[in-house]
């Protein structure tokens, strides 16, 4: 990992300290279980994912995507993706902001 993103993730972790003191004193217990609750979530979805990638390693090997034209519409794609799906949240905020 670069590690200008280690020294961006180290700067922002702070920065969620004092909302989640403050969800914690107004919410006791409730909103520790809530942190706790989510926190074990997001730690399983990683976990899982991180799984994943090392057991299917052995299936892209075999596909040999690394040539052809799939190498290279694969991430045009799914750039693509992600830019509709970001068109499509804005245009649905807007109105609200608006």
């Amino acid at each position: 990992m670069d590690r200008r993103a280690l020294a961006a993730a180290r700067i922002r972790a702070p920065a969620r300290v004092v909302p989640t003191l403050i969800l914690v004193e107004k919410e006791g217990f409730c909103g520790l279980l809530l942190i706790v609750s989510f926190s074990t979530g997001l730690a399983a979805v990683l976990v899982g994912f991180g799984l994943l990638l090392v057991y299917a390693r052995g299936l892209f090997a075999r596909l040999n995507l690394s040539s052809g034209i799939a190498s290279r519409l694969l991430p045009v794609a799914s750039a693509l993706v992600i830019v509709i799906a970001g068109g499509v949240i804005t245009a649905q905020a807007l109105p609200q902001v608006l």
